[in-house]
């Protein structure tokens, strides 16, 4: 597909770019809670998250992102 790329983006860097495209294309949430969501996402105590930008002509037009969380199976 011509003219789309997708990149690793930087979770700190990118943060308003990656928040920008969930509010314009998420409408399930009210546009501030993308912005708190994304600072939890940050914070998390297993790791940071991973996000992918998809790029047109260089311009942000989708993401995609993998969250960390510890999980208890069977005890352990």
């Amino acid at each position: 597909m011509a003219g789309y790329e997708v990149v690793q983006a930087d979770p700190v860097r990118d943060r308003e770019r990656i928040v920008s495209i969930w509010q314009r294309n998420l409408n399930a949430h009210d546009p501030a809670e993308h912005a708190v969501r994304y600072d939890w996402l940050l914070k998390c105590p297993a790791g940071m998250p991973r996000f992918w930008l998809a790029l047109r002509d260089g311009e942000p037009v989708g993401t995609a992102g993998v969250g960390l969380r510890r999980v208890l199976v069977d005890g352990s």
